[in-house]
């Protein structure tokens, strides 16, 4: 009986090391923290080139060169469209964002009272409406109310006069919609992954070549026709992008910067214009509508 009893002892000793092994795995983490650091996120890792998630994006994330230090410093894109499994290090379509770092909107739009009494709601398509939170638990929107002609654009909390602080035409996960995703209002081509429910997501995904999002679906689709909702919305740095031709002549990328690209409409069409390039190095000048040399448009050249 004893050579079994000495043959058991060795099996026992492996059983208990890769016990240990599961508990540390390489590039699981915990979901609950923000810590993008190397020495947080690779530190079970032995490398070289172990993939680990980044809590801040999830459509991205990095490649550890050992237990305290990144390969590269800046986060690794996976496919349009895909997600982080860091449960198997590879990006997946199918894959759910675990994180919530970064995924809360942090310029105070929403469009839906979430019991907040105080709270103040844009409206989804029109940026000089918008509607003060009512009822008891301050989870019904009031009678639309309108911004007033030197303010004419709500920004979240106030009206403004600022068209790029507007709250309209952004993508939003209602209720329902945690862990699906969204569409673009102003690009069919594109979605957002939302994490949340009540709040604007930050984590954007693209269709590949030929597909648009198909709203009913929540995916993309090659059968599913190209449905903007929203047009020529201007960004938050004054440009529009993408830009439908909803009238003929010449109009600027962005209204308040100097750059070589603007868009030249030759017809009436709902189809995405493709920029045209000003010629030797000139820019396009917003308010006349030319190309002008560098040193005399009043606004930043980029």
């Amino acid at each position: 009986m004893a050579p079994r009893a000495a043959c058991l002892l060795p099996l026992l000793l492996i059983a208990s090391a890769t016990v240990i092994l599961v508990d540390a795995t390489c590039g699981v983490v915990d979901t609950t923290s923000c810590d993008d650091n190397p020495a947080t996120l690779c530190k079970d890792c032995d490398g070289p080139a172990d993939k680990v998630p980044n809590p801040l994006d999830c459509s991205t994330y990095y490649m550890c060169k050992n237990s305290s230090n990144f390969i590269f410093d800046d986060p690794l894109s996976c496919p349009d469209g895909q997600i982080f499994n860091m449960n198997n290090s590879k990006c997946s379509p199918d894959a759910e964002c675990q994180f919530s770092c970064g995924s809360t909107s942090e310029d105070g739009c929403f469009y839906t009272c979430n019991n907040d009494m105080d709270g103040m709601i844009a409206d989804p398509f029109d940026c000089s409406v918008y509607h003060q939170c009512t009822g008891t638990s301050g989870t019904d929107p009031g009678p639309a109310q309108t911004c007033p002609a030197d303010k004419p654009y709500f920004g979240g909390k106030e009206c403004v006069a600022d068209e790029s602080a507007c709250c309209h035409c952004r993508p939003y996960c209602y209720e329902g919609d945690q862990y699906k995703k969204v569409e673009d209002p102003t690009d069919c081509r594109k979605f957002f992954f939302c994490l949340e429910n009540h709040e604007m997501p930050t984590i954007p995904g693209e269709c590949k070549d030929g597909e648009h999002f198909d709203l009913h679906a929540g995916d993309c689709s090659n059968t599913a026709p190209c449905v903007t909702l929203c047009r020529n919305v201007v960004d938050g740095d004054g440009c529009i992008d993408p830009y439908t031709c909803q009238e003929l002549g010449y109009f600027p990328k962005c209204k308040t910067q100097c750059l070589r690209e603007y868009y030249h409409c030759v017809e009436v069409s709902d189809d995405y214009a493709t920029p045209e390039t000003c010629p030797n190095n000139l820019v396009f000048n917003p308010d006349t509508l030319t190309c002008i040399k560098n040193e005399t448009c009043p606004y930043t050249h980029k």
